[in-house]
Protein backbone atom coordinates (compact mmCIF):
# COMPACT_ATOMS: atom_id res chain seq x y z
CA UNK A 1 0.00 0.00 0.00
CA UNK A 2 1.44 3.79 -0.43
CA UNK A 3 0.05 6.57 0.35
CA UNK A 4 0.09 10.09 0.17
CA UNK A 5 0.10 12.95 3.13
CA UNK A 6 -0.48 15.99 2.18
CA UNK A 7 1.50 18.50 4.92
CA UNK A 8 1.66 22.28 5.34
CA UNK A 9 3.67 22.56 2.50
CA UNK A 10 4.33 19.39 1.00
CA UNK A 11 3.55 15.81 0.06
CA UNK A 12 5.05 12.42 1.81
CA UNK A 13 4.14 9.33 0.32
CA UNK A 14 3.73 6.32 3.39
CA UNK A 15 4.64 3.24 1.94
CA UNK A 16 3.30 0.21 4.40
CA UNK A 17 4.61 -2.73 1.46
CA UNK A 18 8.15 -3.42 3.21
CA UNK A 19 10.31 -3.27 6.24
CA UNK A 20 13.64 -1.80 6.98
CA UNK A 21 15.77 -3.91 4.78
CA UNK A 22 13.96 -2.87 1.79
CA UNK A 23 13.38 0.66 2.74
CA UNK A 24 17.55 0.60 2.78
CA UNK A 25 17.65 -1.39 -0.51
CA UNK A 26 15.21 1.56 -1.83
CA UNK A 27 16.99 4.19 -0.25
CA UNK A 28 13.79 5.50 1.55
CA UNK A 29 14.31 5.82 5.33
CA UNK A 30 11.28 4.15 7.67
CA UNK A 31 9.97 5.63 10.36
CA UNK A 32 9.44 3.69 12.99
CA UNK A 33 7.49 5.81 15.32
CA UNK A 34 4.17 7.35 14.54
CA UNK A 35 4.49 10.61 16.61
CA UNK A 36 7.93 10.96 15.41
CA UNK A 37 6.30 10.14 12.02
CA UNK A 38 3.92 12.65 11.96
CA UNK A 39 5.94 15.39 13.47
CA UNK A 40 9.12 14.46 10.76
CA UNK A 41 6.05 14.68 8.09
CA UNK A 42 4.79 17.83 9.94
CA UNK A 43 1.43 17.04 9.73
CA UNK A 44 -1.54 18.20 11.93
CA UNK A 45 -1.88 15.73 14.78
CA UNK A 46 -5.37 15.99 14.29
CA UNK A 47 -5.44 13.90 11.56
CA UNK A 48 -7.22 10.24 12.23
CA UNK A 49 -6.07 9.03 8.82
CA UNK A 50 -2.57 10.13 9.36
CA UNK A 51 -2.75 7.93 12.58
CA UNK A 52 -4.17 5.25 10.80
CA UNK A 53 -1.65 4.89 8.02
CA UNK A 54 1.69 5.12 10.27
CA UNK A 55 -0.15 2.37 11.87
CA UNK A 56 -0.46 0.18 9.02
CA UNK A 57 2.90 1.20 8.14
CA UNK A 58 4.41 0.34 11.58
CA UNK A 59 2.84 -3.34 11.95
CA UNK A 60 2.25 -4.56 8.31
CA UNK A 61 5.50 -5.06 6.94
CA UNK A 62 7.68 -5.81 10.10
CA UNK A 63 4.71 -6.82 12.34
CA UNK A 64 5.47 -4.91 15.31
CA UNK A 65 2.50 -5.12 17.36
CA UNK A 66 2.03 -2.14 19.20
CA UNK A 67 0.45 -0.10 16.46
CA UNK A 68 -2.73 -0.68 18.66
CA UNK A 69 -3.03 2.81 20.26
CA UNK A 70 -1.81 4.57 17.00
CA UNK A 71 -5.21 2.94 15.08
CA UNK A 72 -7.50 3.35 18.28
CA UNK A 73 -6.51 7.63 18.43
CA UNK A 74 -6.84 7.40 14.73
CA UNK A 75 -10.35 5.95 14.82
CA UNK A 76 -11.54 8.46 17.48
CA UNK A 77 -10.10 11.28 15.09
CA UNK A 78 -11.65 9.98 11.79
CA UNK A 79 -14.55 7.02 13.10
CA UNK A 80 -15.79 7.28 9.99
CA UNK A 81 -13.11 5.72 8.07
CA UNK A 82 -14.03 2.30 6.25
CA UNK A 83 -10.53 1.77 5.70
CA UNK A 84 -8.93 2.60 8.92
CA UNK A 85 -11.90 0.03 10.19
CA UNK A 86 -10.48 -2.44 7.69
CA UNK A 87 -6.84 -2.02 8.86
CA UNK A 88 -7.33 -1.75 12.48
CA UNK A 89 -9.69 -5.25 11.70
CA UNK A 90 -6.77 -7.04 10.00
CA UNK A 91 -4.31 -6.06 12.74
CA UNK A 92 -7.05 -7.62 15.76
CA UNK A 93 -7.42 -10.84 13.96
CA UNK A 94 -3.48 -11.30 13.23
CA UNK A 95 -3.30 -10.66 17.23
CA UNK A 96 -6.16 -13.77 17.85
CA UNK A 97 -8.59 -11.09 18.62
CA UNK A 98 -10.89 -12.63 16.02
CA UNK A 99 -14.39 -11.35 17.22
CA UNK A 100 -13.37 -7.90 17.43
CA UNK A 101 -11.60 -7.95 14.43
CA UNK A 102 -14.19 -9.33 12.50
CA UNK A 103 -16.56 -6.10 14.22
CA UNK A 104 -13.88 -3.56 12.94
CA UNK A 105 -14.10 -4.86 9.52
CA UNK A 106 -17.94 -5.25 9.29
CA UNK A 107 -17.75 -1.78 10.67
CA UNK A 108 -15.84 -0.58 7.72
CA UNK A 109 -18.39 -3.01 5.23
CA UNK A 110 -20.68 -0.43 6.38
CA UNK A 111 -19.29 2.39 5.85
CA UNK A 112 -18.51 1.57 2.74
CA UNK A 113 -20.51 -1.21 1.30
CA UNK A 114 -19.29 -1.15 -2.35
CA UNK A 115 -15.32 -1.61 -1.64
CA UNK A 116 -14.31 -4.63 -2.99
CA UNK A 117 -11.05 -4.62 -0.58
CA UNK A 118 -12.67 -4.06 2.11
CA UNK A 119 -14.99 -6.65 1.75
CA UNK A 120 -13.19 -9.22 0.35
CA UNK A 121 -11.18 -8.44 3.88
CA UNK A 122 -13.84 -8.91 5.81
CA UNK A 123 -13.81 -12.81 4.26
CA UNK A 124 -9.77 -12.66 4.12
CA UNK A 125 -8.63 -11.29 7.46
CA UNK A 126 -11.70 -11.89 9.25
CA UNK A 127 -13.96 -14.79 8.84
CA UNK A 128 -10.88 -17.10 7.13
CA UNK A 129 -8.12 -16.20 10.07
CA UNK A 130 -10.63 -16.86 12.34
CA UNK A 131 -11.17 -20.54 10.47
CA UNK A 132 -15.28 -19.58 9.60
CA UNK A 133 -14.63 -20.86 6.12
CA UNK A 134 -17.98 -20.75 5.39
CA UNK A 135 -18.58 -17.68 6.56
CA UNK A 136 -15.88 -16.25 4.50
CA UNK A 137 -17.08 -17.96 1.18
CA UNK A 138 -20.50 -16.48 1.55
CA UNK A 139 -18.67 -13.28 1.61
CA UNK A 140 -16.47 -13.62 -0.97
CA UNK A 141 -19.70 -14.79 -2.95
CA UNK A 142 -20.76 -11.48 -2.36
CA UNK A 143 -17.78 -9.93 -3.47
CA UNK A 144 -17.65 -12.08 -6.86
CA UNK A 145 -21.47 -10.65 -7.32
CA UNK A 146 -20.24 -6.95 -6.54
CA UNK A 147 -17.67 -7.82 -9.41
CA UNK A 148 -16.86 -11.40 -10.64
CA UNK A 149 -13.42 -10.23 -11.95
CA UNK A 150 -11.99 -9.13 -8.66
CA UNK A 151 -8.74 -11.38 -8.42
CA UNK A 152 -8.33 -10.82 -4.97
CA UNK A 153 -11.99 -12.48 -4.22
CA UNK A 154 -11.21 -15.42 -6.19
CA UNK A 155 -7.40 -16.10 -4.65
CA UNK A 156 -9.23 -16.15 -1.55
CA UNK A 157 -11.96 -18.49 -2.31
CA UNK A 158 -9.41 -20.52 -3.30
CA UNK A 159 -7.51 -20.43 -0.27
CA UNK A 160 -10.89 -21.25 1.55
CA UNK A 161 -12.11 -24.03 -0.80
CA UNK A 162 -8.33 -25.32 0.51
CA UNK A 163 -9.27 -24.75 3.98
CA UNK A 164 -12.73 -27.13 3.53
CA UNK A 165 -10.68 -29.72 1.61
CA UNK A 166 -12.97 -28.44 -2.13
CA UNK A 167 -9.64 -29.18 -4.12
CA UNK A 168 -11.66 -28.58 -7.74
CA UNK A 169 -13.34 -25.79 -6.52
CA UNK A 170 -9.87 -24.73 -4.85
CA UNK A 171 -8.45 -25.29 -8.62
CA UNK A 172 -11.24 -23.53 -10.51
CA UNK A 173 -10.88 -20.49 -8.20
CA UNK A 174 -7.00 -20.15 -8.06
CA UNK A 175 -7.00 -20.28 -12.23
CA UNK A 176 -9.67 -17.91 -12.59
CA UNK A 177 -7.78 -15.56 -9.65
CA UNK A 178 -4.60 -16.45 -11.72
CA UNK A 179 -5.67 -15.45 -15.07
CA UNK A 180 -7.58 -12.11 -13.90
CA UNK A 181 -4.45 -10.98 -11.72
CA UNK A 182 -2.01 -11.14 -14.44
CA UNK A 183 -0.29 -14.15 -13.25
CA UNK A 184 1.12 -12.72 -10.17
CA UNK A 185 3.27 -14.47 -8.09
CA UNK A 186 0.81 -14.90 -5.58
CA UNK A 187 -1.51 -15.84 -8.03
CA UNK A 188 0.54 -18.99 -8.75
CA UNK A 189 1.56 -19.81 -5.60
CA UNK A 190 -1.92 -19.84 -4.83
CA UNK A 191 -2.45 -22.23 -7.55
CA UNK A 192 0.59 -24.68 -6.77
CA UNK A 193 -0.36 -24.74 -3.08
CA UNK A 194 -3.92 -26.09 -4.49
CA UNK A 195 -2.67 -28.43 -6.50
CA UNK A 196 0.20 -29.84 -3.45
CA UNK A 197 -2.37 -30.27 -0.90
CA UNK A 198 -4.73 -32.31 -3.40
CA UNK A 199 -2.23 -34.65 -3.96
Amino acid sequence: FVWAIRGADKTWIVDTGFDAAMGKQRSRNVIRCPSEGLKALDIDDSLGEAYIVLAQAKWRPGWDWSAADEFRRGLALSPNYATGHQWYGGYLTAIGRYRDGIEELKRAVALDPLSLIINADLAAEGYYVAREYEQALTQLRKVIELDPHFPYARLHLCRTYVALGQYPAAIRECEEGAELSDRTSESLGSLGYAYAVMG
